[in-house]
């Protein structure tokens, strides 16, 4: 990994942002650890059930369209409003970070996600051309970009929603992040080095058909990432 690491960054600023990291989060998990020693189970089960804003799995619906129709997405306006929003803050430098409309007042790196990346970066002098299916207004590309060296460059294209391509073109896109509806539109504008698939096979109807494409694009690398197997 370290190898991997230092041919797009300085190992002194990567081997310090990393522990410093590390170092919070450890800390930060060490609270919660403290805490969630003393809240009874059945206290903590009812806040999880009721309070927690995590994804649960409930029901059973013999088809995609029955579950769907039980179930809100990422096309419902008040995500899409509240992911603009966040991410816009970033743009503006007024947080660090975010994650699915969740605000961080540091980057919260996936060291999973970036050694895979890295590691199809080896070799090209940081420099990396990225298809980042459900990559929403940027986020892991942020992540990536703070992660490297500022001569790397990245060419970070990003396939959407429709809402969230118009208004990535308008509001985010530059000349390194780029917004397309389609992997083929995307694929024809450049050709990726790595495809980039986060959580996003589980959020749609026919993940392998989706799996099948990406493959005949014939990029070197494959990236999966926080995906239930």
């Amino acid at each position: 990994y370290a190898e991997i690491a230092t041919a797009v960054t300085d190992s002194e600023d990567f081997g310090a942002s990393t522990q410093n990291h590390r170092r919070d989060s450890e800390g930060s998990q060490e609270v919660k650890r403290v805490i969630k020693s003393w809240i009874p189970p059945a206290i903590l089960n009812a806040y999880r059930s009721f309070c927690s804003d995590d994804i649960r799995f409930h029901g059973q619906f013999s088809t995609w369209e029955s579950a769907r129709a039980a179930s809100s997405g990422y096309d419902d306006e008040v995500i899409f409003r509240k992911s603009r929003a966040a991410a816009l803050k970033v743009k503006k430098g007024e947080v660090a970070y975010e994650r699915d409309s969740v605000l961080f007042d540091h980057v919260e790196f996936s060291y999973p996600i970036l050694s895979g990346l890295l590691r199809s970066a080896r070799g090209r002098d940081g420099n990396v051309s990225v298809l980042d299916i459900g990559g929403s207004f940027g986020t892991t590309y942020r992540q990536f970009k703070a992660f490297l060296r500022p001569s790397a460059s990245v060419r970070w294209n990003i396939i959407e929603q429709p809402r969230v391509v118009e208004s990535g073109q308008a509001e985010f896109a530059d000349e390194e992040l780029h917004f397309f509806r389609t992997i083929g539109e995307a694929a024809d504008a450049e050709f990726p080095d790595v495809v980039l698939l986060s959580s996003v096979l589980q959020y749609v109807q026919n993940p392998y058909d989706l799996i099948r494409e990406v493959c005949s694009i014939g990029a070197r690398s494959i990236v999966v990432a926080r995906t239930p197997c």
